[in-house]
């Protein structure tokens, strides 16, 4: 009888740690998974957080599958050929700031511009150097970025072919929640407009400029004050990977490099990682478990479970429950490139459209040419300038004509316009 009893007191024993137990790895697992995600904006290029840009560079090598991607992990003078008499090539940074030594590395970024090359800076703050360099500030002066408060703004562009009616929208979140955050932009009222060679491509909100096109010598740079746009969080959005598409169909053909070494102030690089950020001190086990709610009522929930095993010690016995694992999460699937979105949702005619758009980028950029009637006058200049048999041309507007046409279209069409589209950009001079 004796024997019974401590059986079943066993038993009761058993089940009750079993539950409390899975409850608490439960609430745990779900806590863990809120803090796996680091809602810090690091601007790393294989960074796969909120704020990271693993997803921007899927999206780059896709989308320019011959350019080759040089990191860059040094100084300017090191790592980034000037090729004057060589194919042309474009630097990207894309951080909170540009730090640049007065000299070497300064002279270098601007010598390499003024040979024909493109640089895409895209930071919060102002880089002064380069805009004092390119003389901004004739008729002005600005210190830093002007800030617009807000939780979240509208993206565009100026451009009317680029340009759509609702924009895109990006906004500030904080473990999923939109917050009140500092975006920048730039104020044209300092420059000379008369004097500069710039041009305005983007701006938020209808007046609030954030892209803007400056020639220096046989190239340009590209400056954009919200590289917030650019991060994984955004690029998960459909008609946020249209805008990055849109912006960074402006780059050159050629080779891209990524400055992630120019954006951290030396010094502080050196000594810490670009995920430290000040007053995260290390905690113990039980200090981790009281500082959470769900977490810490878990704990208390243990204890309490325990204390009344003690008081009531039941006599019925129950087998135990078995602890099933959890599906895998495949919701965050980052290896897909972000190029074959439309294709795996079978959405044929609206990536058709967009090589297509891509296509009028590559030649107004290139050439010089207005595609904003698509004529026959149009066909023979580009035919001219890239020098390739006018019918090639003519097969490309022939096919983007049909596509326009039809709200689906088939996979026979759309293969046919991709081998036109890669025939020209493999033999156009």
């Amino acid at each position: 009888m004796s024997g019974g009893n401590m059986s079943n007191k066993n038993g009761y024993f058993i089940l009750l740690g079993v539950v409390v137990l899975g409850i608490l790895l439960i609430l745990w697992a779900n806590q863990r998974a809120e803090r796996r995600l680091v809602w810090y904006e690091s601007y790393e290029e294989g960074d796969r957080q909120p704020y990271g840009l693993y997803l921007l560079f899927q999206l780059l090598k896709d989308e320019f599958p011959d350019q080759q991607f040089h990191p860059i992990n040094n100084s300017l003078v090191e790592s980034l050929p000037l090729k004057n008499n060589g194919p042309r090539s474009n630097l990207l940074l894309i951080g909170d700031y540009l730090y640049l030594d007065r000299g070497g590395d300064f002279d270098h970024l601007m010598e390499y511009v003024a040979s024909g090359n493109n640089a895409f800076i895209a930071t919060k703050n102002l880089p002064y150097d380069v805009m004092s360099e390119l003389r901004f500030f004739e008729c002005g002066y600005m210190e830093s970025y002007p800030i617009y408060t807000d939780s979240s703004i509208n993206l565009n562009f100026l451009h009317p072919n680029l340009r759509t009616e609702k924009g895109y929208n990006v906004s500030f979140h904080y473990k999923f929640e939109p917050v009140q955050y500092e975006f920048t932009y730039i104020d044209t009222n300092e420059f000379c407009i008369d004097y500069l060679p710039f041009v305005c491509l983007g701006e938020f909100d209808e007046g609030y400029i954030n892209f803007i096109r400056v020639d220096y010598g046989e190239g340009a740079f590209f400056l954009h004050s919200n590289p917030l746009a650019f991060t994984n969080y955004y690029m998960r959005h459909r008609d946020n990977l249209e805008y990055t598409e849109k912006v960074f169909g402006h780059l050159l053909e050629g080779d891209i490099y990524y400055d992630f070494y120019h954006k951290y102030f030396h010094r502080e690089r050196s000594q810490e990682t670009p995920r430290e950020k000040p007053g995260m001190a290390r905690q113990g086990p039980l200090q981790f478990i009281l500082s959470e709610p769900a977490l810490r009522w878990a704990w208390y929930l243990l204890l309490a479970g325990t204390l009344l095993y003690f008081l009531f010690r039941s006599k019925r016995e129950q087998r135990v429950i078995p602890v099933l694992e959890g599906n895998p999460n495949t919701s965050l699937e980052y290896i897909q490139t972000i190029g074959r979105l439309y294709f795996l949702q079978n959405d044929h005619q609206k990536l058709a459209v967009h090589k297509m758009k891509l296509f009028l980028a590559f030649v107004r950029d290139r050439y010089r040419l207005s595609t904003n009637e698509m004529d026959e006058a149009l066909i023979k200049k580009i035919a001219l300038k890239s020098q390739l048999p006018y019918d090639d041309i003519k097969t490309i507007f022939n096919h983007f004509a049909v596509v326009e046409k039809r709200d689906q279209i088939d996979d026979f069409l759309l293969v046919n316009l991709h081998h036109a589209l890669q025939k020209f950009y493999d033999n156009c001079k």
